[in-house]
């Protein structure tokens, strides 16, 4: 039996006497007996209770005080590196590579260790699988599965499936917390994230509120913080022009990466990924489609571009990187000038932008 650390058991013991004590009616009420209430036959009385409940609220600080040292240790101590979703995913003992295989529905296995690189076992799974997630004790193995709309859990030693966990709709992107402790899975077609115990391999609790598509997403090495790229730009919730001008323009839309915390698993913000203002001049138009500018075969018109088709978070310090695929819908259409390649990043700590490139 995992035995409760001290911080839990006295966070358990302060949130069971607040919660009495609220539902009694007399949270934060002194008893009758108190100098506020009592008749003194001196000052010195008095002076001795006052001296008492300073006493007793200086405690209650120093009850407090150990509380959230407990706590920040706790973190501390699992505090490991930041974890983001992939197909492939490598032990912790360097030794073995997990690879998902969508079109055959199945999961290979490659021994790598000493330079081998050959596959020792290929492990069905559930129907198109995208993502792999190793525990810290390379012990299991997490697949999800795309089409079933699954988990499927696999014990690595046993190289079998012996789980297989109900989550959302098209489930796409997965993370353990660096600890192990918990899977975050994004379903991007129900735009949810579902989380799941890995003691007991069932879903505890399903987060909504994610945006659209929720698609890669990246746990930061305290596990803090839980960030969710939105897979499609979107219009601008501040942008004051109709639909017929903001649609087809180069900064028509915006990328965005939501922002989750670890613990409490409320969604804390929303980013939205800087635009291009010029993706430089290797990719200027010929003509403008929305200024209803004629070809003239000269390309010197400017493309911007918004950040768009985000299919993966990678955190790495301080910042999250999102790749994705940058759209200058504003023709007319060539092959080099409607989309490139880009990647956003985002300030952590801040939780803004940080830069577009």
């Amino acid at each position: 039996m995992r035995r409760l650390k001290p911080f839990v058991v006295r966070s358990l013991v302060v949130a069971v006497t607040v919660g009495t004590a609220a539902l009694s009616g007399i949270a934060h009420q002194r008893p009758p007996d108190t100098f506020a209430a009592r008749s003194y036959d001196g000052d010195d009385d008095r002076d001795r209770d006052r001296e008492q409940y300073r006493d007793h609220d200086d405690d209650d600080r120093d009850r407090d005080r150990d509380r959230d040292q407990d706590r920040e240790e706790e973190h501390e101590h699992h505090k490991g590196s930041a974890t983001h979703a992939s197909p492939i995913a490598l032990t912790g003992d360097d030794r073995f590579i997990w690879s998902v295989n969508p079109d055959t529905d199945s999961v290979s296995v490659f021994d790598v260790a000493s330079d081998l690189n050959h596959r020792v076992a290929e492990i069905k799974v559930g129907k198109e699988p995208w993502c792999v997630a190793i525990s810290p004790d390379d012990e299991k193995v997490y697949v999800t599965n795309m089409a079933s709309g699954t988990v499927s859990v696999i014990k690595a030693a046993r190289k079998k499936v012996v789980e297989t966990i109900k989550v959302g709709t098209e489930p796409f992107g997965c993370a353990l917390t660096p600890d192990g402790r918990r899977l975050f899975v994004t379903n991007q077609s129900s735009n949810t994230v579902s989380v799941i115990d890995t003691d007991s391999d069932e879903v505890v609790e399903t987060i909504r509120k994610v945006g659209q598509k929720p698609h890669g997403i990246a746990i930061t090495g305290d596990g803090r913080k839980v960030l969710v790229s939105q897979f499609l730009a979107l219009k601008p919730a501040n942008d004051p022009r109709p639909l017929t001008q903001s649609e087809g323009a180069d900064d028509g839309r915006e990328g965005r990466v939501t922002v989750i915390d670890g613990y409490s698993h409320d969604v804390i913000g929303t980013v939205a990924l800087n635009p291009l203002a010029d993706v430089g001049a290797a990719f200027k138009s010929d003509g403008n489609t929305l200024k209803r500018e004629p070809l003239t075969q000269t390309f010197d018109n400017v493309s911007g571009a918004f950040p768009n088709l985000l299919e993966s978070v990678l955190i790495w310090g301080n910042i999250a990187y999102v790749p994705g695929t940058c759209s200058s819908p504003n023709g007319p259409f060539r092959f080099n000038v409607n989309a490139q390649s880009c990647l956003s990043g985002v300030d952590i700590t801040n939780g803004v932008a940080a830069f577009t490139t």
